[in-house]
């Protein structure tokens, strides 16, 4: 994390171009109370309404609010809609090289949302390539704004204005400034952006490319995924694939190949609305690489951003400040997530609120190895806040014997603390969990090897309408077999 809070102190030194179409969002808010007496249709009742940008309009107000400078090369309508884009890109303090074509309407989309849920979707639209004097336009508005550019992005909505020879285009000018160029792309022919950095498809598009079945719950799935990529990478030459997973995250396969496959997990939130996340979250990947990050680094802070999106109504942006916090929040010191059982059963309360899964495990974790990390690992995996119960040191020796711990309560509660995958650390002194388990009451439990009628904290779990989750055991790991080969060195 602290790498990606140096990436962020670099945004506002970039500069991003951006291409593609540009598109008005309208939100039209208000509330369902009543069934019309003249259809079987429900009534209703508009409280306000909200117009912002969509498509490559989105991106930039993204990238704007990231702290970075940018620029976009886009068509709108001669209508009222594309006069809308054009102020919202103005004080948004995007640079805006709109083309303006008569007899093409705006693309606006007007979504009518009733108790943070979308109702209906109105869509008025004309899919229409670039003319000749469109082309040659934004040709020259690419080439212009290229010149001091950090990174290109192409946001294809499929619309028409990207047409091949404009991303080619794009791709030929960046070669030339040895920039990258990330694209969102469109259809069922990534051959179309050939010569492009990184392509970042969902998981839907990528399977119509590909024409691979994937399903990220399954076992095999990054098998599955990187033998799809195969398939694209012999057919588009491109240097990589980032497929978006939704809340699984991100998966990144390298050009030609797929080796060294990389899956970047997601922290799951309260979902207001999906509107737009694949926006910010290229957004985000696009000033990383720009700043001279990895490609896993850009999918961390793209899946961080995308995160805080999704809990906005609308089309929304995220801001640098608001990135910050989330990586201040997410890297806080190893002891403020040692906590009571008390204070961890307030704060488990407050996430479950919030639609956030609490997990728990325990163990006395002496000497921490290789097997423990392969447990948390896994327990983390079930849940989206993981506390772990570390048995106290009298709690200890009467299970253990009087040679143990090795190591007291608070240094074996700070080392587990340190670790990323674990958000909080309670210490109890019993010979199993119960009780703390009853204050905390999480959603999930998970724990190496026991069976459930010897289990009374999973019993417990299940009886509150919980989970209970036997984690796998990496086998040969153990703190008394490394206690007992110590004990045989010093002999």
């Amino acid at each position: 994390m602290q790498n990606l809070t140096a990436l962020l102190e670099k945004f506002p030194s970039l500069k991003v171009l951006c291409v593609g179409d540009a598109m008005l969002d309208t939100f039209i808010y208000g509330k369902v109370e009543r069934i019309s007496p003249e259809a079987p249709v429900p009534v209703f009742k508009k409280t306000r309404e909200v117009s912002m940008l969509g498509g490559v309009g989105n991106v930039a107000a993204n990238i704007a609010a990231l702290g970075a400078k940018v620029s976009a090369v886009a068509r709108v309508g001669r209508d009222a809609d594309g006069e809308k884009i054009t102020c919202l890109m103005k004080s948004g303090g995007i640079s805006a090289r709109l083309a303006a074509r008569d007899g093409v309407p705006t693309t606006a989309k007007t979504r009518i949302v009733s108790a943070n849920t979308h109702i209906l979707r109105i869509d008025d639209e004309e899919i229409a390539p670039p003319s000749p004097e469109e082309l040659a336009e934004a040709k020259r508005a690419v080439s212009e704004e290229i010149a001091d550019a950090d990174i290109a992005v192409l946001s294809d909505y499929g619309k028409g204005f990207v047409s091949g020879e404009l991303a080619a285009f794009v791709v030929e000018k960046a070669a030339e400034r040895g920039i990258k160029v990330v694209v969102d792309p469109k259809g069922d022919d990534f051959s179309k952006y050939r010569g492009a950095d990184i392509v970042k498809p969902n998981l839907k598009e990528f399977e119509a490319v590909s024409g691979a079945k994937v399903d990220p719950d399954s076992e095999g799935f990054a098998e599955r995924i990187a033998e799809g990529a195969k398939k694209i990478f012999s057919k588009a030459r491109i240097g990589g694939l980032v497929v978006t997973l939704g809340e699984h995250g991100m998966f990144y396969a390298k050009a030609p190949d797929a080796r060294g496959a990389v899956c970047a997990r997601t922290k799951r939130r309260k979902v207001y609305d999906v509107s737009g996340a694949g926006d910010t979250s290229i957004s985000a990947m696009a000033l990383c690489l720009a700043a001279g990050s990895t490609v896993e680094e850009a999918m961390e802070a793209a899946n961080i951003a995308a995160g805080i999106a999704v809990t906005k109504l609308g089309t929304a942006t995220v801001s640098m400040r608001e990135m910050e916090a989330e990586l201040s929040r997410t890297a806080r010191p190893a002891s403020e997530k040692i906590a009571t059982a008390e204070e961890l059963g307030r704060i488990a309360e407050r996430l479950r609120a919030d639609g956030l899964r609490v997990g728990f495990t325990n163990g006395c974790f002496d000497l921490l190895h290789r097997g423990h990390l392969y447990s948390l690992e896994q327990a983390r995996r079930e849940c989206d806040f993981l506390v772990v119960g570390v048995n106290s040191d009298d709690s200890v020796r009467r299970l253990k014997g009087a040679g143990r711990p090795v190591q007291d309560e608070l240094t074996r509660a700070s080392v587990l603390a340190a670790l990323s995958c674990v958000d909080a650390v309670c210490v109890f002194g019993g010979d199993t969990a119960l009780e703390l388990v009853k204050t905390l009451r999480p959603d999930v439990i998970a724990k190496e090897g026991y069976e459930l009628d010897k289990w009374p904290e999973a019993q417990f779990v299940i009886s509150a309408g919980g989970k209970a989750v036997r984690i796998k055991r990496l086998e040969n790991f153990s703190t008394s077999e490394i206690i007992a080969k110590m004990g045989r060195e010093k002999k």
